[in-house]
Formats: C-alpha cells, sequence, structure tokens
C-alpha cells in the first residue's frame, strides 16, 4: 500500500515529541488462530539516494506497531495515563519479549522479526506507524503485508 511523509505527517521516531504525527495504517486479521506475519516498509531508491547519501541519520527509515483496541500508541515501558505501563495493555511478543518497533537503519527496506505472530483475536486490530528517524524527511514509501490468513490493510484517509 502506497504511503507519504508529508509536512504534517512526519514527525520522525519516538525520540521526538511529534512522533505520533506520522502516517498510520490498520491492519485487521481474519480468523481465528494467531497468525505468523510479515510486515515489509520500502522506499525508491531512486527518489530517496541523494537525501541519503546528505542525511544518513536523519533519514533512516523503521515502523511501530501497536495494538489499535485503546486508541494510543504507547511504546513497552510508556507509562499511560491510568498508570499502567504500555506493555501491560498492548503486548506484543517475538521471542518472548515485548516487541513494538523496527530497528530504524540507513537501508531502503525494514521487515518485521520473522517470528512475529498476531492475533486475530486482537480487538481494533493493529496500527502500523512507519517514519523516518528525524522529523520533517518527506517522501513516498509503500508498505506491504504478508501473512497465511486473509486480513485488511486501510491507510489514515480510509480508516
Amino acid at each position: 500500500m502506497p504511503g507519504e511523509w508529508t509536512a504534517t505527517k512526519s514527525g520522525g521516531c519516538h525520540l521526538h515529541p511529534d512522533w505520533r504525527q506520522n502516517p498510520k495504517f490498520y491492519l485487521q486479521m481474519q480468523g481465528v488462530r494467531p497468525t505468523k506475519v510479515r510486515i515489509t516498509l520500502t522506499r525508491s531508491e531512486r527518489e530517496w539516494k541523494s537525501r541519503c547519501q546528505r542525511d544518513s541519520v536523519g533519514t533512516m527509515i523503521g515502523f511501530y506497531l501497536f495494538r489499535s483496541g485503546s486508541g494510543k500508541l504507547n511504546r513497552p515501558g510508556d507509562s499511560t495515563a491510568d498508570g499502567d505501563s504500555a506493555a501491560t495493555t498492548h503486548p506484543i511478543v517475538v521471542n518472548g519479549r515485548l516487541w513494538s518497533e523496527t530497528d530504524f537503519v540507513p537501508l531502503h527496506t525494514v521487515c518485521s522479526p520473522p517470528e512475529l505472530v498476531l492475533s486475530s483475536a486482537a480487538k481494533g486490530g493493529y496500527v502500523i506507524v512507519p517514519a523516518t528517524y528525524e522529523p520533517g524527511r518527506l517522501g513516498k514509501f509503500v508498505l506491504s503485508v504478508q501473512c497465511d490468513t486473509e486480513f485488511t490493510l486501510s491507510g489514515d484517509s480510509e480508516a
């Protein structure tokens, strides 16, 4: 699914106060069993190459993954208003460890861990938030999802 970091949707990574102001994609799994999922964020090397050469750290890419049931985007360890940590309210676990984001890499493609398994029973599905490392890095990207069950993927304007 195509996406774009724009002037109003390019908040950078979670180290920046406006990091939640990035494009959001909504993933809803169908079926009844947990499913292995592969999420891939890709950008055009041709479009991004010169920017990446000038700003290799700021243009690094990655993405966040949250359960969307609460409507809040909190990373593990973040405190919520009711004092609970995001780890207890939004558990996504990979290899026995809490997981909510990829590494940010100076490449044109980044993927979820191969062991990522998501529950079809997650109320509200999941939110995927692609980001550049620094805010204000504008450009197009493609987000793709692969899994063994049916799913729907919609962007900000379609949800």
